[in-house]
């Protein structure tokens, strides 16, 4: 972790290098546009 980014290794490597932002204090996401130039985005919050 450095400042609210956030890196990852294992499994969640494959969503954006296993890099994700702290945009909330509750909130991670995980934005990114693949090879064909769609964008992939996951959010997990704690709710």
């Amino acid at each position: 972790m450095s400042g609210n980014q956030v890196s990852f290794t294992g499994n969640l490597a494959v969503w954006n290098g296993g890099r994700a932002t702290l945009t909330k204090p509750d909130l991670m996401e995980f934005y990114w546009k693949n090879a064909s130039g769609a964008t992939n985005y996951f959010a997990f919050g704690k709710y």
